[in-house]
């Protein structure tokens, strides 16, 4: 039998693979012009020092929520884009967090792999947890804070969602299972998906002064997971 500690390592492998493999699993055709807006919010982080939080979970499109919600291994990732002076520039990102997730059907659950420089294993058992964990930027360097606080500002946001395609998992497939179990195998096989599917969209997101109090535009709801729909 398949015990947790086997699982928990197995997605911490597979999130470095997708790691090591490239930022093609990422990688797709430049996103639209933004044509929705976000508001960010201050709030302040565990050592009580004032950082800047943009949630955009209640962006993703039908599609996005889809794959997310598929049962099958995808990537998630938000980038933080400073906007530059001339229109014809590309903004250049300046922030990143990305993730490996697989919602479990049968638990009701997101076993995700948080892509940092040493991966992080977590299992996150509602919709709302995994957004704040994986669609959420946050901008925390002192000298950008400070730049916001007096009069805010505005940046964009890209927000990409893909299923790893078949190519890609043949790649991490070979990389993972070369001197790996039979479980292991049969593991690797069922955690990655076999359809390609992608998309990005580009949100512009505003940045308050630091205490001013705002009205936000509200947003569509997220679907919810699987789990969490009535009926």
């Amino acid at each position: 039998m398949m015990t947790q500690r086997t699982f928990v390592s197995a997605l911490s492998m597979l999130a470095v693979a997708v790691s090591l493999v490239g930022s093609s699993l990422v990688a797709s055709a430049a996103p639209p012009k933004p044509t929705l807006v976000a508001l960010a919010r201050w709030t302040k982080d565990a050592a009580g020092k004032d950082i800047v939080e943009i949630p955009v979970g209640a962006m993703l499109t039908t599609k996005q929520q889809n794959v997310l919600n598929s049962g099958f291994t995808s990537v998630s990732q938000v980038s933080l884009l400073a906007p530059v002076s001339r229109d014809d520039r590309t903004p250049v990102e300046f922030s990143r967090v990305g993730c490996s997730v697989r919602y479990d059907t049968w638990e009701e659950r997101y076993d995700v792999v948080v892509m940092e420089t040493t991966p992080k294993p977590l299992t996150i058992k509602s919709y709302d947890e995994f957004s704040q964990t994986c669609l959420t930027g946050h901008i925390i360097d002192g000298a950008d804070v400070l730049k916001l606080a007096p009069s805010g500002g505005s940046l964009f946001v890209d927000l990409k969602v893909q299923q790893i395609s078949p190519e890609q998992s043949e790649k991490i497939k070979k990389h993972l299972i070369r001197q790996q179990s039979a479980l292991m195998q049969g593991l690797f096989a069922h955690m990655i998906g076999e359809i390609n599917v992608n998309e990005t969209i580009r949100i512009q997101v505003r940045v308050p002064p630091r205490g001013e109090t705002v009205q936000s535009t509200p947003s569509p709801p997220a679907a919810p997971a699987p789990g969490d729909r009535k009926g």
